[in-house]
């Protein structure tokens, strides 16, 4: 593709207007291009500044390659159908025209001057270029194939159409080649950065994540950049300007070895005799070592440092400009995206941040349905949908250790008993086959060596199952003569105002007990006590569980499995919200909880059984519980701790 490049590309705009690509005057896209000629790679995810040559090697130049040098259909990725008629007007077809190339271009039809119909177009060597966007429904995506892919501005393909039942738009587009072997694809994703959430970081580092390391003219040091934002620190001299005038003058690049500042032909140099150092590897005595990632991804990205279009004065006045920009967020984001390639920190941060491949490496010794030896509570929060329910099993150990005994999901025969009968039978079944028997427990104070939950918090907002979930819990109690199966009802800053949770201060005639964010409620209409839970506190505490180091107290982890994808959807389940800190104006930092990913009922069944672990003694730090005043006793049935004893002294009723 190099070869290529430099033999037949001709540019078409800018300073070097009707003139060949010349790697030499951008040295950073030598990289790129060898990189892909390495045959190594079959995914090549590539991000840079604005106007640096992104578009040219990422989008237009290996859609020409594929078409005219190999002569092979191309399927072209654009965002939405007039960024289309944009990327082929403005871009695919001026590059063509200026080569040896515009022969090739059809003389009617889709993509001829007159053309209209810009789904695709054929060229008279045979070869078709297939338009797909994002919109539409999924057909669109759909009935075509091909080996090679080239997505423009992919990030708006990364997420699933709301009405979809498939996977998200790229999952989609990259289906499209699946009748080639994995090693004959070719795939080019080209995008600026937005978010470290969003596709674009995130492919970039589940790929190669790439750096690039210069020689320093200097000190002959390899400068290997650190982390992402290692040359933004390299840009100095200008932090102390009046004006963007004194920041241009005074800025220059600096060694991040020996702090010794670089000319702009000196920078030119090092970028000259660049090398790509990937993720885990380093430079020694000029050479890069280390293992290549497992990876069949290139993650391909410069920065301003690499851009020999402009230089450190240039970037300097965008700097000084953003840093003066009244409207702060948007020039962070400008500044961030278009001249770092760094993904931007939006004003609402996500506060609880938890990767779910590190939930899943979350392992301890015991197996899976085994509670540990030292375990004081065992706790199982359940959530129902229509047709199929999901729970979890965690053991709170005496050092207030937890640990993920099980999870499961089990199937609710809605469709041959309606959902209020389904629901009650599957529950009896769960009860009478799961709980009651209990989990393994070797070695424990338990005589028959398992242990049978303490509590069971069970999710009654969905309102068609809600009768089906008071009968099960109260007959539950009354066969056992203990409260063991509790309703509960999230309450989330992220739903409407009637449903924001709000912490009582004392109890009442209605409120039995106040604990820890959550509080129990007694319903007269339905002679039952329900649970209140601060859904936005526990989600919060459940990361933050899973964040804090295996061996500390408050902390979270799971089975042990031989599979090392066991808890793979489990960790996705975990992690399918995030929690966000937005600041807004008059009302200061809001937090809400934000879903990335449809399937979140194992997280939900996490955190009702923390709630639940709460309830029983489980607590990071000790809390006292609001008593109920004694005047009056307690309505209705008594409210018990998890072995029976009633939680309150006095008559009741």
């Amino acid at each position: 593709m190099r070869q290529f490049a430099e033999e037949e590309l001709i540019l078409f705009t800018g300073d070097y207007r009707g003139k060949r690509f010349r790697v030499a005057r951008q040295p950073v896209t030598g990289l790129l291009l060898d990189a892909i000629d390495s045959g190594r790679y079959t995914m090549f995810v590539i991000t840079g500044p604005s106007q640096s040559g992104k578009t040219v090697v990422g989008f237009i130049l290996p859609t020409l390659y594929h078409l005219f040098e190999h002569g092979e259909d191309v399927i072209c990725g654009v965002p939405d159908l007039n960024m289309v008629r944009d990327k082929w007007e403005k871009a695919l077809y001026p590059a063509i025209e200026a080569t040896r190339y515009r022969d090739l271009l059809p003389r009617r039809g889709a993509g001829s001057r007159g053309g209209s119909n810009m789904s695709a177009v054929q060229f008279r060597n045979g070869a078709t270029l297939r338009f797909m966007t994002s919109g539409g429904d999924d057909k669109n995506r759909a009935g075509y194939t091909g080996r090679v892919l080239v997505v423009t501005e992919f990030e708006a393909f990364g997420e699933s159409a709301e009405k979809s039942t498939e996977a998200d738009k790229l999952e989609q587009l990259l289906a499209r080649q699946r009748s080639y072997r994995g090693p004959r694809r070719r795939t080019y994703l080209e995008c600026t950065v937005t978010i470290e959430q969003g596709a674009t970081w995130r492919m970039y580092k589940a790929g190669t994540e790439s750096r690039i390391a210069m020689p320093c003219p200097k000190c002959n040091g390899w400068m290997v950049p650190s982390n992402a934002d290692s040359d933004r620190k390299q840009l100095v001299g200008w932090e102390d300007a009046a004006n963007e005038f004194e920041a241009h003058e005074g800025a220059s690049y600096a060694c991040g070895l020996c702090g010794q500042r670089l000319s702009e032909a000196e920078r030119f140099e090092a970028n000259r005799w660049a090398v790509l150092v990937h993720r885990g590897q380093t430079i020694e005595g000029g050479a890069v070592v280390g293992e290549h990632p497992k990876t069949r991804t290139l993650g391909f990205r410069w920065s301003a440092f690499n851009n020999a279009f402009l230089t450190a004065g240039d970037i300097a006045e965008d700097e000084f400009r953003a840093r003066n920009d009244p409207d702060e967020d948007n020039a962070s984001r400008r500044i961030h995206q278009f001249v770092w390639a760094l993904p931007y920190q939006p004003s609402a941060m996500d506060s609880t941040p938890l990767n779910w491949e590190d939930v899943k490496r979350r392992t301890d010794r015991e197996a899976k349905g085994i509670v540990p030896i030292n375990t004081q509570w065992l706790t199982v929060g359940l959530d129902l949908g229509k047709y199929l329910a999901h729970y979890v099993v965690i053991a709170w150990r005496a050092d207030l250790r937890g640990h993920v005994v099980d999870y499961g999901r089990f199937e609710i025969p809605t469709d041959q008993l309606g959902v209020e009968r389904a629901t009650l039978a599957a529950l009896r079944q769960l009860r009478d086959e799961t709980l009651l028997m209990g989990w393994a427990w070797p070695g424990g104070t338990a005589k028959d060596g398992h242990k049978r939950p303490d509590q069971v918090w069970i999710d009654s907002n969905y309102h068609e199952s809600q009768q089906a979930v008071y009968t099960w819990c109260r007959e539950t109690a009354q066969n056992l003569r203990s409260e063991l199966c509790r309703p509960c009802v999230g309450r989330s800053a992220g739903q409407q105002r009637s449903l924001v949770y709000r912490h009582p201060k004392a109890t009442s005639a209605t409120i039995k007990l106040v604990g820890e964010e959550f509080h129990i409620v007694w319903l007269k209409a339905d002679a039952m006590h329900v649970v209140e839970v601060n859904a936005d506190y526990w989600k919060s505490w459940v990361h933050q569980r899973f964040r804090t180091p295996g061996t500390e107290p408050g902390s979270l982890t799971l089975f042990h499995s031989p599979s090392a994808n066991e808890h793979h959807a489990f960790a996705k389940h975990i992690t399918a919200e995030k929690q966000l800190e937005e600041f807004i104006a008059g009302k200061g930092m809001q937090v809400r909880w934000d879903r990335i990913r449809r399937d979140n009922h194992w997280f939900d069944c996490s955190y009702l059984a923390c709630a639940a672990g709460s309830f029983c003694g489980a607590r990071i730090i000790p809390t006292g519980v609001t008593r109920p005043a004694r005047r009056g006793g307690i309505t209705g049935t008594p409210l018990t701790m998890p072995d029976g004893r009633p939680f309150f002294v006095g008559d009741r009723t």
